[in-house]
C-alpha cells in the first residue's frame, strides 16, 4: 500500500510541477485575445463588405486593409485592457473596459481558454474601440 501512496505522491508533484512551470504568462492571454479580436474584426468587415455586393478582390482588399488598422488601433488597446491574474498552477484573463473588470478565460499547461460567451462582450468593445478613435 505505500508503494502505491508513494506512486500518487510522485505523481501528483510532477502534474504540479508540469502545471507551474506551464502556466501561461500575460503576454501569452493578451496574444490570444489580440487573435480572437482578430478573427471577429475579419469577420466583422467580411460581413460588412458582404453586405455591399462586392466583389471577392474588393472584401479581401477590405479585410487585409481593416486587419492592418484594427491591429494598429486594437494592440495597445488590449495591452492596457487585458490582465492575468496568477494562481500558481493556472491564471486568469482579465478585461477591464469602462472600470469593470470580467473575467473571460484561463490558462493552463501553456494554453489561454476564452470563454465561449466572450465573443458578443468582445464585439461590443470593438465596436466601442473602433468608434472612439473616428
Amino acid at each position: 500500500m505505500k508503494n502505491r501512496s508513494k506512486g500518487a505522491l510522485i505523481i501528483i508533484i510532477v502534474f504540479a510541477l508540469i502545471a507551474f512551470f506551464t502556466n501561461p504568462s500575460v503576454e501569452k492571454h493578451r496574444e490570444v485575445v489580440k487573435t480572437k479580436l482578430n478573427t471577429l474584426m475579419q469577420q466583422s468587415l467580411y460581413e460588412t463588405n458582404d453586405g455591399n455586393n462586392s466583389n471577392e478582390l474588393t472584401k479581401s482588399f477590405g479585410a487585409a486593409l481593416g486587419s492592418m488598422l484594427g491591429s494598429a488601433i486594437l494592440d495597445p488597446f488590449i495591452d492596457r485592457a487585458i490582465t492575468s491574474d496568477n494562481y500558481i498552477f493556472f491564471s486568469t484573463t482579465k478585461l477591464t473596459w469602462g472600470g469593470q473588470t470580467k473575467e473571460i478565460g484561463f490558462g493552463a499547461f501553456g494554453n489561454v481558454f476564452l470563454s465561449k460567451d466572450i465573443d458578443n462582450s468582445l464585439k461590443e468593445q470593438l465596436k466601442n474601440v473602433m468608434n472612439s478613435n473616428k
